[in-house]
């Protein structure tokens, strides 16, 4: 992490860079509860959520084959599995990865699923 005018930033870098384009309704928006706290959380992180969502497609899309889990994502972005896990939900439900019915040990050893990216995103 690297601090830039007193805000922590983390950065992690890709090699690959595409566009891609999706409804945003496919992709929804950050989940939330319906409480209005949960609905002003979800507005504040709705801005980053589309970059962030990009990096995750990127790396899983890097990846190929071998795919990637959450817990991959976290250790490689240190986003944390928090921010990881929404992100690859609105990519999957966007239709631009999929679960590979593969699965790996994170690294507390519990079984993850490996993700990949669709047919339209290799």
């Amino acid at each position: 992490m690297v601090e830039a005018a007193g805000i922590l930033v983390r950065s992690f870098a890709v090699q690959r860079h595409f566009t891609f384009q999706v409804p945003s309704e496919q992709l929804g928006l950050p989940p939330h509860n319906h409480t209005d706290t949960s609905q002003a959380a979800a507005a504040q992180v709705a801005p980053r959520a589309g970059t962030t969502r990009h990096h995750i497609l990127v790396l899983i899309r890097d990846s190929g084959g071998d795919g990637r889990t959450i817990d991959e994502i976290d250790a490689i972005t240190d986003l944390g599995s928090g921010t990881v896990c929404p992100r690859v939900n609105e990519l999957s439900k966007g239709g631009l990865i999929r679960d590979s019915g593969r699965r790996r040990n994170t690294r507390k050893g519990s079984p993850a699923k490996v993700w990949v990216a669709t047919e339209r995103n290799r």
